[in-house]
């Protein structure tokens, strides 16, 4: 993996929210920053997650909420600058903060990034795995358009 720094921040004079959440996930599937969508800048509810969701599928990639994290995922939690960041976590802990402050996070969820078996296990609604749970609307209830917020 490649120990990528945000350039973008939370108190971007321009507005532009910050882009740890991109280069967390260059970091973590060895790719330039700039070959990752700035998905933060999607700001209708949902939109960003929706946009990160096809951009992974386009890779043969999903994302997968876990509770244990294992080596190489992504950790969401609040940074010590009081501000949801994404970092890079493996089996031990941070394994990377895009922040060039270091400093790590509270994590409060895991999210792996982990290879479709075929295009038709992806649930039609969320292109989850379609043995998460559902709430019978079509609409997966592990997902949450806040849960993966960027901005650190």
């Amino acid at each position: 993996m490649i120990r990528h720094t945000q350039t973008i921040f939370v108190d971007d004079p321009r507005g532009i929210p910050g882009d740890c959440m991109r280069t967390a996930v260059a970091s973590l599937l060895d790719l330039p920053v700039e070959a990752v969508p700035h998905f933060a800048l999607f700001s209708a509810p949902g939109a960003w997650f929706d946009a990160f969701s096809l951009w992974l599928v386009g890779k043969g990639l999903r994302i997968h909420p876990v509770v244990k994290p294992s080596d190489g995922c992504l950790a969401i939690g609040m940074s010590p600058r009081g501000v949801e960041h994404v970092v890079v976590w493996d089996g031990s802990g941070l394994w990377h903060d895009p922040h060039p402050s270091q400093g790590g996070i509270e994590p409060r969820q895991y999210w792996e990034v982990v290879p479709v078996a075929k295009p038709t296990d992806l649930c039609p609604a969320c292109d989850f795995d379609p043995a998460a749970p559902h709430n019978g609307k079509g609409e997966c209830r592990d997902r949450k358009s806040t849960d993966l917020e960027s901005g650190a």
